[in-house]
């Protein structure tokens, strides 16, 4: 089988969250020399056990076709962020760590928003947080594959029980417990490249047993639909697979429903993981709502906890 191979050309950097949790930042810097650079910034929020390099692809699309600066960071436990010793993972905390990432490296200028799964939770905790910030700071938002809560699975309780065993778990990897058979089924819709679905459950192995079961429950308890109305602030787009197993049409639905003006994208065939599935309709949305940023709020736009 292939290998898909990430080659991760951004420039790393670590953030002191609130929580003491080191959040672990990548930035790329746009690449198109003599062209205007866009004042817009985009930041890419990952899914519950990934991290940011399930975003390296799309970024060198989403850069082939704007001078844009991106951003993407590992969400706490994930990858090279740690949790915290004061830290306690819930969706409402993934917000304020999107919060600490903007603050330390976006004081200024308009920024576009994009999560999948348990990012695009980040986004909503986020905005019914700070209210303030959206149609702001915030120009835009993409909400892939995500939910506003209500989340059932159909093990669920034997899932949760077996969450609440583990959850003190050594901080050892995640392993053998993920399955490319299992992840198949779960994880794509029709169009599962082999090396997208090594690729994710490489980087899902790796992730350590207490994160795996801490943020299970966290998304158990995540609902943040009455905040939603916040994000009708600025342009929101919602992107969800047709056959998408995980956070369904159903979920999408009731995010666009209660986000008024908002954009419904429902891909054919597609699962969960867009970013490897539909990367040319994912990056045509993104480019529409960098273009619309760029138009709105071309000039700086300062952060509400910014000085001055």
């Amino acid at each position: 089988m292939r290998a898909r191979q990430v080659i991760d050309g951004g420039s790393h950097q670590l953030i002191e969250g609130r929580g003491g949790e080191r959040i672990a930042v990548w930035e790329y810097a746009p690449g198109h020399s003599g062209v205007s650079v866009s004042p817009v910034t985009v930041v890419f929020a990952h899914g519950w056990t990934l991290d940011h390099t399930v975003w390296v692809p799309f970024i060198e699309r989403v850069q082939a076709e704007h001078n844009v600066r991106v951003l993407a960071y590992d969400q706490p436990g994930h990858g090279d962020t740690t949790l915290g010793s004061e830290y306690r993972p819930t969706i409402r905390a993934l917000g304020e760590t999107l919060v600490d990432v903007l603050d330390a490296t976006v004081p200024e200028g308009p920024v576009v928003l994009v999560g999948h799964s348990m990012g695009g939770m980040t986004i909503m905790a986020y905005a019914g947080a700070h209210p303030e910030d959206i149609g702001t700071r915030v120009q835009g938002a993409l909400l892939v594959g995500t939910t506003a809560g209500d989340i059932t699975r159909r093990f669920q309780g034997v899932e949760t029980a077996v969450m609440r065993v583990i959850h003190r778990a050594p901080m050892i990897p995640t392993g053998n417990l993920i399955t490319q058979r299992g992840q198949r089924h779960s994880l794509f819709g029709d169009r599962c490249d082999p090396a997208d679905l090594a690729y994710t459950v490489k980087v899902m192995s790796s992730t350590p047993l207490p994160t795996l079961s801490r943020y299970y429950l966290a998304l158990m308890e995540h609902d943040e639909t009455e905040h939603l109305g916040v994000l009708a602030g600025t342009r929101t787009v919602v992107m969800v697979g047709e056959k998408d197993r995980l956070t369904s049409v159903r979920h999408a639905r009731r995010l666009h429903t209660a986000v008024p003006g908002s954009r419904l994208v429902v891909v054919p065939g597609a699962g969960h993981m867009l970013m490897f599935e539909a990367p040319q309709l994912l990056g045509l949305e993104l480019s529409h709502l960098i273009d619309a940023a760029e138009s709105a709020g071309g000039s700086q736009v300062r952060s509400a906890r910014s000085p001055g």
